[in-house]
C-alpha cells in the first residue's frame, strides 16, 4: 500500500471522513516546553492546508511557530490525519537531516494507513492529542 493507495482513500474517504488533527506525545511535552499554544497550532495547520509551508515531499511538511523561533514538522501523507510530529529550535537546529527526513516519511505513512480504531487507541493511551476540532468549526 503505498502513496497512491494512500491518496485514493483520502479521496474515497473525503466525503464523509473530515481530516482530523493531532499532536504526538513527544511534540506535546515539546510544545509546552516552547509555549506554543494548541491555537497558534491550528492556526498555522490551516496555513499548511493552503500550502503555506515547505513541502518536505512523502506527505511531511515543515512550518514555522511563535514567530519563526521555532520549526514544526507535520506529517500528513493522505491528507486525513494531521500530525504535529517534531518540534526544534532554529537556534539550535538548522534543519532535520536526511536520515530523519527517510523516518518522517515513514511515520506519515504510517499514519495514513491507520484506522479511525488505532486512531481511538492512540488517543487513549495518550500517544496522540487531538487538536483544532472547535477550532476548525468555527472558519
Amino acid at each position: 500500500m503505498g502513496c497512491t493507495w494512500c491518496y485514493t482513500s483520502a479521496m474515497a474517504n473525503h466525503a464523509t471522513h473530515a481530516e482530523r488533527f493531532f499532536k504526538t506525545a513527544w511534540f506535546s511535552k515539546a510544545a509546552r516546553k516552547a509555549h506554543i499554544a494548541d491555537s497558534e497550532l491550528c492556526a498555522a495547520i490551516r496555513q499548511v492546508m493552503l500550502g503555506q509551508a515547505d513541502d518536505l515531499g512523502g506527505g511531511v511538511y515543515k512550518k514555522r511557530l511563535s514567530k519563526n523561533q521555532y520549526r514544526s514538522i507535520i506529517v500528513a501523507k493522505g491528507g486525513r490525519y494531521w500530525v504535529y510530529a517534531y518540534l526544534f529550535a532554529k537556534q539550535d537546529q538548522a534543519n532535520i537531516n536526511e536520515a530523519e527526513l527517510r523516518d518522517l516519511r515513514a511515520l506519515a505513512e504510517v499514519f495514513c494507513n491507520k484506522s479511525d480504531i488505532e486512531i481511538a487507541t492512540d488517543l487513549k493511551v495518550k500517544e496522540l492529542t487531538e487538536i483544532c476540532h472547535d477550532e476548525l468549526q468555527k472558519v
